[in-house]
């Protein structure tokens, strides 16, 4: 089930729509792993909806050529600017202080839904910006007069896969991995491709399994999806999955479960 008719896409989209005037606009994005593909493919179908044009900016390794680059999109914009964090503000990635730089060529900034975490002074807020959290517990909670809409990734209405097997686990083997072992025979799809890999393909490996166990969230968005039956637990570091669990999955789609803690053992 999409949550692609909830109202707060549609408050994104007239959000969007007037934050950009009929204009291309810079926009930012985020790099990631291949669930990260989902919120992209999310994004790009909603700004195809509302007829949002954008202009990439980057601001990395900037030299004089970049510089004058930069200031020309900055003027080509409208000095206005849309910034993709997703969960990019966490310490294991700390992007924050990147958009908080590249946001300083705009006079107006618009950042798409994001987990919001404590621990920044948040300088955007010191900019003309419009600030969207993706969950209603963390991010509320720190930063009540961001507005709310749900992650990009429930924008997408993906086609229905025929399970392969039985189970999955599907824990990270990265920098935020628990400090438990990975169960035997797991899997961590999201780092078999990456932000710019097919969303399709990410669904089509997900979908083999009829029940998944991950403490990745876009496993967990991509199993929702496709109506698995979804076991998700949480990482030490963020709480993001909790706080999307509670504002997006939980009342949403009865097909997925939040556990405290991964059991030693699991298969």
């Amino acid at each position: 089930m999409t949550l692609k008719d909830h109202s707060c896409y549609a408050e994104l989209g007239d959000a969007l729509r007037e934050f950009t005037r009929g204009k291309p606009v810079a926009f930012i994005g985020n790099s990631g792993n291949w669930g990260d593909a989902l919120i992209q493919e999310g994004q790009r179908q909603l700004f195809r909806d509302h007829g949002i044009r954008t202009i990439p900016f980057s601001f990395r390794r900037p030299n004089k050529a970049r510089g004058a680059l930069n200031r020309l999109i900055a003027r080509l914009s409208g000095h206005r600017a849309i910034i993709q964090a997703n969960g990019a503000y966490y310490p294991a990635y700390d992007r924050f202080q990147d958009h908080a730089l590249a946001a300083r060529f705009f006079r107006s900034v618009l950042l798409l839904p994001s987990s919001l975490p404590t621990g920044h002074g948040w300088e955007l807020e010191s900019v003309d910006s419009q600030l969207w959290r993706r969950d209603q517990l963390e991010s509320a909670h720190d930063h009540p007069p961001a507005r709310f809409c749900h992650d990009l990734a429930f924008y997408l209405d993906p086609e229905p896969r025929e399970p392969v097997y039985e189970q999955g686990c599907l824990f990270r083997n990265d920098r935020e991995r628990s400090k438990l072992s990975a169960p035997a025979g797991n899997r961590d799809i999201s780092l078999e491709g990456t932000h710019k890999t097919s969303p399709q393909g990410f669904l089509d490996e997900v979908g083999r399994y009829r029940t998944i166990h991950t403490d990745r969230l876009h496993v967990g968005i991509a199993g929702a999806l496709l109506n698995r039956e979804v076991h998700l637990y949480p990482i030490e570091s963020t709480m993001k999955i909790q706080s999307i669990f509670a504002s997006s999955l939980a009342p949403h789609y009865p097909n997925v479960y939040l556990h405290q803690e991964r059991p030693a053992q699991l298969g």
